[in-house]
């Protein structure tokens, strides 16, 4: 994957911050050449994968952050490696997926972005979390016999969803953090899409906020001042703030 220009990214970003969601990472992929229908069908996983890869060639290959011990109250500094969280995803399966136990056989496929809107729209997550099985089930018998899937029993909705998250594990990551001053060991649910957004929305505005320095400072046309590269940018940003 190449780097984005610095105008790219910020088209995709402007998309995206008026987009629900869910949407966002589809905009983001955008700036990297990727169709948005394409993305949208995407498993969670290899969506998240190709944002990280994104995220390489933008910001390089570690994603850096801040939580708080949930014990002592103390900021912790995170370094993840980007690599880290994609080979945790392992060698892609090939769907379909059967899986059967008892006396049911299931066959489905992974959710993807679609799956994810049409479950946004739910009042509960219950309910969200069985429209999603429905959508995400190809076909399904009890007893060699075909069965709606309306019909599951909890316990097949929740055979499924264990079993597609071992499929997909980077759709459904957990950071597992230690304390330095505490010795506390926690897990966290990691939600690769969110993250990203959140990097790029202060990244975009960090962008716009130069674009106005230097515009007002030298009349220089928002493409233009995109162009510069980021070194020189910053000294233009440096020398106009004297």
């Amino acid at each position: 994957m190449g780097v984005p220009t610095a105008l790219r990214l910020l088209e995709a970003w402007e998309g995206a911050a008026t987009a629900p969601a869910w949407e966002r990472p589809l905009w983001l992929l955008g700036a990297a050449e990727y169709d948005f229908q394409e993305a949208a069908g995407l498993a969670l996983g290899e969506r998240d994968g190709r944002l990280l890869q994104l995220w390489e060639a933008v910001f390089g290959p570690e994603l850096n952050g801040v939580t708080v011990c949930p014990r002592c109250g103390d900021r912790l500094e995170l370094k993840l490696p980007t690599s880290d969280l994609r080979s945790s995803n392992g060698e892609a399966e090939n769907p379909p997926f059967d899986l059967c136990f008892d006396e049911f056989a299931v066959r489905f496929r992974l959710p993807n972005t679609q799956d994810l809107a049409a479950g946004s729209a739910c009042r509960t997550e219950e309910e969200a979390r069985r429209l999603i099985f429905q959508r995400c089930v190809l076909a399904m018998e009890q007893r060699e016999t075909a069965m709606p899937v309306e019909s599951a029993p909890e316990e097949v909705v929740k055979r499924v969803a264990r079993r597609m998250s071992e499929a997909d594990p980077l759709a459904d990551s957990e950071l597992a953090l230690s304390c330095p001053w505490c010795d506390h060991r926690w897990t966290v649910p990691f939600d690769v899409g969110s993250f990203v957004w959140t990097e790029f929305n202060v990244w975009a505005q960090k962008r716009l906020e130069e674009v106005h320095l230097l515009a007002s400072a030298y009349g220089w046309s928002e493409t233009a001042i995109l162009e510069l590269s980021p070194l020189r940018r910053r000294y233009y940003v440096e020398a106009a703030c004297r």
